[in-house]
């Protein structure tokens, strides 16, 4: 009896770890949207990270993966995002997070502006494999509610559209503490070279 309750109790605790790590289901806002993630991400230092599988990143001095990195040109600098082969980085309105709201729609063509964003503007990424994730700094890995990739289309050059909010009132205050929420809509702008 006591070797079926301890299988009973193994399987409930496997299957409730299955579910909680597993995707919710996807919202489907309108026939243009491939899926919709959404969730609380967090930001310790400041950034928000979309890159590809851990797997794939380089390895570093003492052996571990070592973060993907963009390099920041002037227009970069300006509007406080970069993105590369491979990364995309986000910086948030305050330096050391905590945590924002982000929400990731991947869609088939350029979606019509927003208008009720206070700033909006379009980065160019590409992914050699395809996959890309946005990342929970934290723990290095995949930001819960955000399990499934958000390039829908395979390897290529990708456009994001970033829209965000309490982010321009966060970065001209270091005291403020608004809450900062992003949407990023994200469509495939060209096939794999």
């Amino acid at each position: 009896m006591r070797s079926s309750l301890g299988t009973a109790w193994t399987i409930l605790m496997l299957a409730g770890a299955l579910m909680a790590c597993s995707p919710g289901e996807e919202e489907i806002e309108s026939s243009d949207n491939r899926h919709s993630q959404s969730g609380s991400v967090e930001t310790p230092d400041g950034q928000l990270m979309i890159a590809g599988p851990i797997a794939t990143w380089s390895e570093g001095p003492t052996g571990m993966p070592q973060l993907p990195h963009s390099i920041f040109s002037a227009d970069d600098t300006r509007r406080g995002a970069s993105a590369g082969d491979g990364v995309v980085i986000i910086h948030t309105g305050k330096q050391y997070g905590p945590r924002v709201d982000v929400t990731v729609n991947s869609v088939q063509s350029p979606p019509p502006d927003d208008e009720g964003w206070e700033e909006s503007f379009d980065l160019e990424f590409s992914t050699a494999d395809g996959q890309m994730y946005v990342y929970d700094l934290n723990s290095f890995s995949y930001a819960r509610g955000f399990e499934q990739p958000i390039t829908t289309e395979g390897a290529g050059t990708y456009t994001m559209r970033v829209s965000t909010r309490g982010r321009v009132a966060n970065q001209s205050d270091g005291n403020s503490s608004i809450p900062e929420s992003y949407l990023l809509q994200v469509w495939k702008s060209t096939a794999p070279e």
